[in-house]
C-alpha cells in the first residue's frame, strides 16, 4: 500500500472524497484520531468480496488524514443516496443477497466495510472507563461514516451495506442516524445453522476467534454464570454463537418494527424470485418480474444452457487423473462450460482462491488461511513403480519392497508446485535414503519413461500408478513399513460455497472422484466475521 503520513496526495484524496465514491474511507485508527483514504473505483467494489485489509495493493494510492479534515469533507457530501443495510447471524448467505442486489443496477453494495467493525467495538465500550470515545466523538465517527456511505454513481439509487456477523449488535446505533434507512437480517433455524457451521473450514478458529465477544454478549442477558469459553466444545460454542447472534436479530426486529425484517436463508433459496422481490420492496427499489426472474436466474445455475468459465488449480498429475473425466462429464452435461487450469503454486494457492482467480483446486492440499473451505475426496497413499524387470541391488524382487530393496535403489521423484509432496521427503528423510534421489523431476509426466528407460525406481501415487500400468510396460510395488498416506481434497473460498454454479461444480467433482469415507468437509482457518 503506497500510503504514508503525510502523503503527498492526501489533499486530491480530501478534495474528491465529498463528491465520488471512487475515494474509499478504508480504516480507522481511534488512537491517532486518524483514517485512510485509498483510490477505489466501481469495478472494485463489485468484486470485493470484503472492504477490509485484503482490498489494499502494493500500488494503491492512499493516505491517513486527521479525523476532523475527513469529517469536514463529509459534512460536504452531496446528492446523499438511501442507505439500507444488510445484517446476519454468520454463513448464511448474506454474500449471495449482496452479490445479487449488485445485479440489480441501482445498487452499489459495500461488503463488510471495516470501519463497521472498529465503530461496533467502540459502541460496545460507550460510556466505560475504557472508552476512547466520548459520546460526541463516538456520534462524530459513526455521522461521518454514515455520509461517506451514502455516496453513490450515476446510476445509484441506493446503497447497501453489508455488516459483519458481529455487527448486526450495532443494527440500532445505525439505523438511528436515518428514519428512512431499513435493514434485513439473515438468519437460519438452528439445525442448518449449525451443520453449516461446522462443516466450515474456518470452524474452529472463527468460533473461537468471535467466542470472548459472543459470550460477554450472551452472559450480560442471563443471570446464571456460563461455563469458561475454554471448556465448551466445538458443538457448545456453535450454538452459543447461534443463540447470541439470533438473539440480536430478535432485538433488531423488536426495536424496529417494519423498518428490519427477518429473512430464512433456507426459504430464500427455495424461491429466490419471490425473496429478492421482498428485499427489493423492503429497500423500496423498483422492480418487475421480468428483473425478479432474471435475478432468479442468475441465482440458480442450469448445466444445459448456463454459460461459466471456471478456473481450476490442478498440478500436472491433477491433469492427468482429474481433467479428463471432469471435461468429458462437462462436455456431456454442461456444454457451453470452459475450464482453465492455471496451476497456481501451493503456497499462493489462498490468496488466489480468496480473490476468486481460482475457481477451485483439487490435490494434496491443507491451507490454512482463513476463509478456505475445503473437503476430502479420497485417501491415498505411494507405491513404487520400476520397469518390468527391474532388479535391486540389494533384497528380494517382489510386488512389496523390502527396505534393503528400497535403500539400494536409485530414485525419481517429482516435486510438483501446484501441490504437496512434503510426505515423500519426509519418509525419505526418515530412512535415511534422500541421498538416493538422483532425479527429481517438477512433473509426475516424466516417471514412466524414466523408469522404463533407466534402472531407476519412481514413488508416485497408487491412483496414479493404476492409470499407468494398462499403457506403460511398468512394475508396481507396495513400498515397505508405513507408506506415505495424505488426503486428496477439493478446495474453495467460502464466499464460491453459495454460489450455484460453484455448488453444482463441486457436486460433480465429489460424484466424480469421491471415494471411502471422503467426501466431508474440514475446519481450520482464522477468525472472520
Amino acid at each position: 500500500m503506497a500510503a504514508e503520513r503525510p502523503n503527498p496526495i492526501a489533499d486530491e484524496l480530501l478534495a474528491r472524497l465529498p463528491g465520488s465514491p471512487d475515494i474509499y474511507l478504508q480504516k480507522i485508527d481511534l488512537v491517532l484520531e486518524s483514517v485512510l483514504l485509498v483510490r477505489f473505483d466501481e469495478s472494485a467494489y463489485r468484486a470485493a468480496s470484503f472492504l477490509d485489509d485484503r482490498i489494499l495493493r502494493p500500488d494503491m494510492q492512499g493516505a491517513w488524514l486527521p479525523m476532523d479534515r475527513v469529517d469536514a469533507a463529509a459534512r460536504q457530501v452531496a446528492n446523499p443516496r438511501s442507505l439500507h443495510f444488510i445484517f446476519h447471524t454468520g454463513h448464511v448467505g448474506s454474500t449471495l443477497l449482496s452479490r445479487l442486489l449488485d445485479e440489480a443496477g441501482n445498487v452499489l453494495s459495500l461488503r463488510e466495510p471495516l470501519p463497521l467493525r472498529t465503530l461496533a467495538d467502540a459502541h460496545d465500550v460507550l460510556g466505560r472507563p475504557e472508552s476512547m470515545l466520548g459520546d460526541p466523538q463516538f456520534a462524530q465517527a459513526l455521522g461521518m461514516c454514515m455520509r461517506l456511505w451514502r455516496r453513490g454513481y450515476g446510476a445509484t439509487r441506493s446503497v447497501v451495506v453489508k455488516a459483519t456477523s458481529s455487527a448486526g449488535r450495532m443494527a440500532g446505533a445505525l439505523l438511528a442516524q436515518g428514519e428512512e434507512s431499513r435493514a434485513v437480517y439473515l438468519n437460519l433455524s438452528a439445525e442448518p445453522y449449525l451443520a453449516t457451521l461446522l462443516a466450515g473450514q474456518n470452524s474452529p478458529a472463527d468460533l473461537r476467534g468471535h467466542g470472548p465477544g459472543r459470550m460477554r454478549r450472551l452472559q450480560a442477558r442471563i443471570a446464571v454464570p456460563l461455563a469458561p469459553l475454554h471448556a465448551l466444545s466445538l458443538g457448545e460454542l456453535a450454538a452459543m454463537s447461534w443463540l447470541t447472534e439470533s438473539w440480536a436479530q430478535d432485538d433488531a426486529l423488536a426495536h424496529h418494527p417494519g423498518r428490519v425484517i427477518a429473512l430464512d436463508f433456507g426459504a430464500f433459496l427455495n424461491d429466490v424470485e419471490a425473496g429478492m422481490g421482498r428485499v427489493l420492496a423492503h429497500f423500496a427499489l423498483a422492480h418487475d418480474t421480468q428483473q425478479l426472474s432474471a435475478l432468479a436466474r442468475s441465482a440458480a445455475f442450469d448445466p444445459a444452457s448456463d454459460h461459466v468459465h471456471w478456473r481450476l488449480s490442478l498440478s500436472d498429475l491433477g491433469e492427468m487423473l482429474f481433467l479428463p473425466p471432469l471435461a468429458a462429464a462437462l462436455r456431456s452435461e454442461a456444454p457451453h462450460a470452459r475450464i482453465d487450469n492455471v496451476g497456481v503454486p501451493a503456497p499462493e494457492l489462498s490468496a488466489a482462491l480468496e480473490s476468486r482467480d481460482v475457481d477451485l483446486a483439487i490435490g494434496i492440499l491443507a491451507p490454512t488461511h482463513r476463509g478456505i473451505v475445503s473437503e476430502t475426496l479420497f485417501h491415498e497413499h505411494y507405491v513404487a513403480i520400476t520397469a518390468p524387470d527391474w532388479k535391486p541391488a540389494n533384497g528380494a524382487t517382489g510386488d512389496a519392497l523390502t527396505a534393503a530393496a528400497l535403500a539400494s535403489a536409485s530414485l525419481a521423484v517429482a516435486s510438483p508446485t501446484a501441490t504437496y509432496h512434503e510426505s515423500v521427503q519426509r519418509m525419505l528423510d526418515e530412512l535415511g535414503l534422500a541421498e538416493r534421489t538422483v532425479v527429481r523431476a517438477r512433473h509426475y509426466a516424466a516417471l514412466p519413461e524414466l523408469v522404463t528407460t533407466t534402472d531407476l525406481l519412481a514413488i508416485v501415487p497408487q491412483s496414479y500408478a493404476s492409470v499407468l500400468a494398462p499403457r506403460w510396460r511398468i512394475r508396481v510395488h507396495n513400498l515397505p513399513g508405513q507408506a506415505p498416506e495424505y488426503d486428496v481434497r477439493m478446495v474453495w473460498h467460502e464466499t464460491a460455497t453459495n454460489d450455484p454454479a460453484h455448488a453444482w461444480l463441486r457436486a460433480r467433482v465429489r460424484q466424480l472422484f469421491a471415494r471411502g469415507s471422503a467426501g466431508r468437509t474440514g475446519a481450520r482457518g482464522a477468525p472472520r466475521g
